[in-house]
This record gives C-alpha cells, sequence and structure tokens, in this order.
C-alpha cells in the first residue's frame, strides 16, 4: 500500500527546485491549474517574480498558495539559510529539479567545506540531499513524496559502475574538481545516476515515497548551453542524436507529474526512463551504503 494515497482531487502542497524556466516552470503551471499549492525555487530575484506572476495568473482558487524561495543550489550555505523559511510549510511534495551541465566555474570560497567539489555534484546531488534533510526533520511524520529529475545519461554510468567507489573517502577523492572531471559530461553523468541511489535511498526511509525519473529531452536552457563540440559525444547514445526525439518542455512536464505525482504505487526497486525499469543491480551494497554515507558526511557542516 502505497504511502501517498491522495485522490486525484487532493490539493497537494509541491516544492519545486530550479523553476523559472524549462521542464520546471512548466511543471508549476500545470501543477498550479490543477489546483494545487506550488512554491518555486531559484537564483534570479527577477525571475522569480516573473514567474510568480504567471503563476500567479492561472490561480483556480482564491485560497491557492503560490510562493518563491530565491537562493543559489550551488551554494549550501544559501541552501541553509532559505530551509529556515522553507520547512515552515508542510510540504507533501518536493520535486528536486534543478540541476546544471558545463556550470561556469564560480570563484572558491576558501572557506568552504566543499571547495574541492565539482560544482556539478553539488547543484544536482548534495543540494537536494540536504534540502531532504532539513525537509524529514521538520516534519510532523505526514507522508512525503520527493520526486528526483534524473536522466537517460545515467545508464552511461550503469555499464560503467566499477568506476565507483566503495569508502567515503573514495568519492571524495571521485568527485574531486581538482581530478578528470572538470564539470564535463563525465561529472553530469556520475550526478544523474547518483540521483537515482539516493532516491532509492530516500525511498526506504519511513513515511516516503521517492523516485527517479528521466522527463524525455527538451530543448531548455541547460540543453541548448551544451557545446557544440561536445554534441558528438552523444551520438552513442540513439535518443540524443535523432531530432524527432526533442520534445516539448510541456510534454516532458507532464510526464513527470503523471509517472510520478498522480501514481499510487511503491517505487521499490524501479525509476522511470522511457518506461518502468528496474533499479541498477550491478553496485554492490557497500557502494550504495558508502555513497549515502558521504552524501550525509559533505553535507553535515551545513546541518
Amino acid at each position: 500500500l502505497s504511502l501517498f494515497t491522495m485522490g486525484d482531487e487532493s490539493v497537494r502542497t509541491i516544492l519545486i527546485t530550479g523553476a523559472t524556466a524549462g521542464i520546471g516552470e512548466e511543471m508549476a503551471k500545470s501543477l498550479v491549474r490543477g489546483k494545487n499549492n506550488v512554491y518555486v525555487t531559484g537564483r534570479n530575484e527577477d525571475k522569480l517574480r516573473r514567474t510568480i506572476d504567471e503563476l500567479t495568473k492561472l490561480k483556480s482558487r482564491p485560497e491557492q498558495n503560490i510562493g518563491s524561495f530565491c537562493f543559489d543550489m550551488g551554494d549550501l550555505n544559501g541552501v541553509k539559510l532559505a530551509m529556515g523559511e522553507i520547512c515552515k510549510i508542510n510540504f507533501d511534495t518536493v520535486i528536486f529539479n534543478a540541476g546544471t551541465m558545463f556550470p561556469p566555474r564560480p570563484e572558491v570560497d576558501p572557506n568552504d567545506p566543499l571547495k574541492n567539489y565539482e560544482e556539478t555534484i553539488k547543484v544536482n546531488v548534495l543540494s537536494h540531499f540536504l534540502m531532504s534533510q532539513y525537509l524529514l526533520d521538520s516534519s510532523d511524520g505526514s507522508p512525503i513524496r520527493f520526486v528526483c529529475i534524473s536522466s537517460n545519461t545515467a545508464r552511461v554510468i550503469w555499464k560503467t559502475h566499477r568506476h565507483w567507489p566503495s569508502t567515503i573517502d573514495g568519492f571524495e577523492y571521485f568527485f574531486n574538481r581538482n581530478r578528470w572531471f572538470s564539470d564535463g559530461w563525465w561529472s553530469y553523468f556520475h550526478s544523474k545516476f547518483a540521483v537515482i541511489i539516493m532516491a532509492e535511498h530516500l525511498n526506504s526511509l519511513p513515511n516516503v515515497s521517492a523516485v527517479a525519473i528521466h522527463p524525455g529531452i527538451a530543448s531548455t536552457a541547460m540543453f541548448l548551453s551544451i557545446p557544440a563540440v561536445q554534441v558528438a559525444i552523444l551520438r552513442f547514445l540513439k535518443r540524443f542524436s535523432r531530432n524527432d526525439n526533442i520534445e516539448q518542455t510541456d510534454i516532458c512536464a507532464e510526464r513527470v507529474i503523471n509517472e510520478t505525482i498522480n501514481r499510487n504505487e511503491d517505487f521499490s526497486n524501479k525509476w522511470f526512463c522511457d518506461d518502468w525499469i528496474d533499479l541498477p543491480t550491478n553496485l554492490s551494497e557497500d557502494q550504495k551504503r558508502f555513497f549515502i554515507k558521504f552524501l550525509e558526511k559533505s553535507t553535515q557542516p551545513f546541518r
């Protein structure tokens, strides 16, 4: 029996990270039209104001709550500060949508405990894991669902999992920015694979339902930011090399909502990638366990 058994007519209170553009914004619009209370995050105040204005126009009931939180997912101190306000609201659904690919490399704060970590790992994984810990700590025990946006590219790592360490120190070295990732393809692929393992862990917790999903390929700002010289690297993934598989952002958004929010079921041992498939079984339980311990240790300075 699912922990998340709201009917289709129930009003949900939903938080969406990175929702000022692309799939995140389209999900927010659709969920507001569905009478839900929707809160969005972003790092640009002007974009947030524009998004809130658009969402407010779509409200279908006077008491419907629309809100926003402004912070940078790459700054875990900023995430920590924002969670003080976010945790005042009882969210029953959280969509971890914010992500980055080929990010600009910011100046490193020498006092940042994560100064040596890849920006992609910090934004796509560590910041969301930190948010989940705050939300679960502040929860009154009511069921909560986490929807974690992953990618079809995670399957590349699926086949080369032997790269993954089996110790906490190993993961700290593995995701070091001065190593061989340099916030490129491998950093992104590994981050999206890590999202699946994070979702599997969250789904195992009491009163939690969590699932990872590949929403589809859409012409989002992140997708369009791929350097032209890098596009060729994706040709070995057929879905990336065929123009007829580039979809509208609203189609991808509806896929996420229909497959993860509107479904009342147990998500154990599966994630959504074009269809429901089994979770990666080629990782050892030790690798998964130490990866979660790595997430806990890395985010502990911000608790």
